[in-house]
């Protein structure tokens, strides 16, 4: 059986998109501090986000490639622990200026209902 980001972490597909959407949610957080009004421009600027989990995936499948023969030797909460470490840091310091940029010109107009 080809082991799979889900049954590495032990978790269901719903809770493991959770946590992705979380690490997306943290990475325009750190994009926008000390930027007024930057954080909804970031998170929702489609070509960001695509770039985003691009890269995302490259990061996890390299995960995978490493520690995937960890699968039932290594608890999930230590595997979880590494990624979150290891992985997440990498992650955190990509930049894709331009999209950036592009991103925090994007006028956002509120629907008030």
């Amino acid at each position: 059986m080809k082991t799979t980001i889900y049954n590495l972490f032990c978790l269901t597909p719903e809770a493991y998109e959770r946590q992705v959407f979380e690490l997306w949610m943290r990475y325009c957080i750190m994009l926008s501090f000390g930027k007024e009004n930057d954080l909804q421009r970031l998170l929702a600027n489609t070509a960001l986000n695509n770039w985003y989990m691009q890269e995302f995936e490259r990061f996890e499948n390299r995960f995978l490639e490493y520690y995937a023969d960890f699968a039932g030797k290594t608890s999930p909460d230590t595997l979880w622990a590494i990624y979150k470490d290891e992985f997440t840091k990498g992650l955190m310091c990509l930049r894709c200026p331009t999209l950036i940029e592009n991103a925090r010109k994007t006028n956002i107009i509120p629907q008030l209902n």
